[in-house]
């Protein structure tokens, strides 16, 4: 529909693409010019994971205030095996309302997870989901948990070898014996019993525009008590023409921290 020119208040919504990823081309418009370019933007964009796919309509959500979650899940004849729990910092960055600082592996004993895991299992029986692997998103609002976003695939980030280290194991594998091992799936928790070292994904977030003159501090990085592994993407490297980070897309790169301490990690 048309944007109503007479509308005084703007209740705050985002809008977003119905298939998307990484925050790419989320909106939080705070003005009617605003929405209007968050919809001109979306509209007639590329389709996420469909080749030659267009947007043709946009999702607009509530915006929900709370600390958000990503639980990723692996299901196999309706039983939802928790795999691991993350909590997103995000915040407004170059003009962009949701960037991705840093993502941080929980403790999926605590009484926000357990909250939020019940939610979700009750989420995904509602969805009649059966089999495979979810990536959940969720706000935990003053109302209780919210839902997001169900993804029926695994999350973005490069997260089998922490995922190992800190529990075990991880969704890519129990999702191959979701489907082929069914005796391996049946033995695992239905959350992580602990986590045996505590992790943060660190996003690399660009604030300028211009060429890379030098790549700094990798040395500072990489002594770090905490530190396990990094990258610097190759279109961020000397030479290159950068500009700022508005998603995940956009990120210069990452940094994993991994220690038994989280204080070390702080």
């Amino acid at each position: 529909n048309d944007i109503d020119e007479n509308c005084k208040e703007i209740f705050f919504l985002v809008l977003k693409p119905l298939r998307g990823c990484a925050s790419g081309d989320v909106f939080l418009p705070n003005t009617l010019n605003e929405a209007k370019v968050a919809l001109d933007t979306i509209l007639g964009s590329d389709l996420y994971g469909v080749p030659g796919g267009i947007n043709k309509e946009v999702l607009a959500q509530e915006y929900l205030k709370g600390e958000e979650y990503a639980i990723d899940i692996v299901s196999r004849n309706g039983i939802h095996k928790v795999i691991s729990i993350w909590k997103y910092d995000k915040r407004p960055a170059n003009g962009a309302p949701f960037v991705y600082h840093r993502t941080q592996l929980m403790d999926p004993k605590g009484k926000s997870q357990g909250d939020i895991v019940d939610y979700v299992r009750k989420a995904l029986d509602a969805l009649n989901v059966k089999i495979g692997a979810s990536h959940n998103e969720v706000i935990n609002t003053k109302r209780g948990p919210i839902f997001v976003e169900f993804n029926g695939r695994w999350q973005l980030t490069d997260f089998k070898e922490i995922c190992d280290v800190c529990i075990g194991y991880n969704a890519l594998d129990t999702t191959i014996d979701a489907y082929f091992d069914e005796e391996a799936f049946e033995r695992l928790p239905k959350v992580p019993l602990k986590l045996w070292k505590h992790c943060s994904v660190v996003h690399l977030v660009c604030h300028v525009s211009g060429e890379v003159g030098e790549v700094n501090h990798i040395d500072q990085i990489k002594n770090l008590p905490s530190f396990y592994k990094m990258e610097v993407y190759e279109n961020f490297q000397k030479g290159s023409r950068v500009k700022p980070t508005v998603d995940i897309r956009s990120d210069a790169g990452w940094v994993h921290l991994v220690h038994e301490d989280p204080k070390v990690i702080e």
